[in-house]
């Protein structure tokens, strides 16, 4: 359906520019129309009727600058592509110009008329342009990126559209904004005092008499921003802030900051409604992204003080299954990662004792243990908002690749890549981990006992990339 709406929305624009060329060749004495749009400071021929018809996808040079009103031969754009030497007219807008051929001489209404048809394919363009950005933010959101992925995606749309130059998305932390994820070309790096000075400007904007949820627009950051010498030395002009959570009964759990090295004297309400609309789809969504991430870390405490897992193992797993599942092509990394956390929610429903215990187990004790990703699962798949990534990963992280393992015997590729991935770093976790029955061991043994589960329990090209992926690690010193 949205590629559907993308299809459509670009037909539209081309019917419309068509009915530009249409009306401007009516005019009297008119033998060429060029409509032309700013791409990277230079212009590209979009749309062309009459003697130009032949001009459409020619890029003027670079350093060629249309000059607006009436033009002497050989032409609007300085040549005349049949060789026909003719005056013409040019009218100049934000991203578009109009260019005539045949004709300088126009009355003042028709120059009027003109500049409004630029003006029209400006705001026109620029609507379509925020459509297009608004269903990359749905797209981007929905994709099963891990949050961080999926917002630096919405922040480089937000770039694309609104001309901005940097993007940086805040996360409220203990009374303060901390910087989470930053897009752009500009390097900004800044001091502790820069930050902590940023974090106050930050904190008195939340209480500013402006409604909740417009945006904090500075046009002249170097008058306001003084104190933030970073700004000044990468030369940024403007500055928008938008908070997220403002004006519900939560509060402000977050900053979105667009910086831009021009100096907008204004918005059109057509940039303010998409930012707004994007900034709206991206504080619901983050809501709820982090408040799941809550919940999960609440699990992983709740099973560790029942001894159910040891202390950290959660977050150890889904910190090591996202990175051997990016490795390994997973696509929903995200539901990759809530899996983890919650693959041993069933132990919940197993005695306590049985989890504690030090010796071997008995056959039923047995029996009872391989009850619990099924229990997980059946808890979990009601959930709505749970992806059939982190269910596989619920359900099946105990199969194993010979088909020995349960709960249902699935052998080899027919057991889901996530499941695989995760039965990896599990296994690997619990080798280097102490456990009721056994001592931790060091990780050089830890990878023999990995590379000998391969092809057994384990996929053996998982095995081999996770391997390769911790010697890196390794030898990089961050293990």
């Amino acid at each position: 359906m949205r590629y559907y709406a993308s299809c459509e929305n670009q037909a539209s624009f081309e019917t419309f520019l068509q009915g530009v060329v249409s009306k401007a060749s009516s005019l009297p004495g008119v033998e060429g129309v060029y409509v032309l749009r700013k791409e990277e400071e230079r212009y590209r021929v979009v749309a062309a009727g009459g003697s130009a018809a032949g001009t459409r996808g020619l890029y003027l040079p670079r350093d060629w600058e249309l000059r607006e009103g009436p033009t002497d031969p050989p032409g609007p754009l300085g040549f005349s592509p049949d060789g026909t030497p003719r005056a013409g007219f040019v009218a100049l807008g934000e991203n578009h110009a109009l260019a005539l051929e045949g004709t300088s001489a126009l009355s003042h209404e028709r120059q009027e008329l003109m500049k409004l048809w630029v003006d029209l394919l400006d705001r026109e363009f620029q609507m379509r342009q925020g459509l297009e950005t608004l269903l990359g933010v749905g797209r981007q959101l929905r994709n099963g990126r891990l949050p961080e992925e999926a917002v630096a995606q919405v922040l480089e749309a937000l770039l694309r559209f609104g001309g901005w130059d940097l993007a940086v998305a805040l996360r409220e932390h203990e009374g303060t904004f901390v910087p989470w994820v930053r897009v752009g070309a500009l390097d900004f790096v800044l001091s502790h005092e820069e930050v902590r000075s940023l974090q106050e400007l930050l904190r008195k904007a939340v209480g500013r008499a402006e409604a909740p949820g417009i945006p904090w627009v500075v046009q002249d950051v170097q008058a306001v921003f003084p104190y933030l010498p970073a700004l000044k030395r990468l030369g940024v002009q403007t500055v928008a802030v938008f908070f997220l959570g403002e004006g519900t009964p939560a509060g402000v759990f977050g900053a979105l900051i667009l910086a831009s090295l021009k100096r907008f004297p204004h918005f059109s309400p057509e940039t303010l409604l998409l930012l707004q609309i994007a900034k709206e789809e991206l504080e619901s969504w983050l809501r709820k992204t982090w408040y799941a991430e809550g919940l999960l870390r609440a699990f992983a405490r709740v099973m560790e003080v029942l001894d159910c897992e040891t202390h950290g193992h959660m977050e150890r797993v889904s910190r090591l299954a996202v990175a051997l599942g990016r490795v390994a092509g997973v696509k929903d990394l995200h539901g990759l990662y809530v899996g983890a956390y919650l693959h041993d929610l069933g132990k919940l429903f197993l005695p306590q004792e049985l989890l504690k215990k030090d010796g071997p187990l008995l056959t039923q004790e047995w029996t009872q243990i391989k009850t619990h990703p099924e229990a997980g699962y059946e808890v979990l798949s009601p959930i709505p908002f749970l992806s059939p990534t982190a269910l596989n990963v619920v359900l099946h992280h105990h199969e194993h690749w010979d088909g020995t393992g349960y709960p249902r015997g699935l052998r080899g590729e027919a057991i889901p890549l996530e499941a695989r991935v995760f039965a990896v770093v599990d296994v690997w976790d619990a080798l280097i981990s102490q456990r009721p029955y056994k001592p931790a061991l060091p990780p050089e043994i830890a990878a023999k006992e990995l590379q000998a589960a391969a092809g057994r329990k384990l996929d053996p090209r998982l095995v081999e990339c996770f391997l390769r992926l911790w010697r890196e690690e390794l030898e990089a010193g961050r293990v």
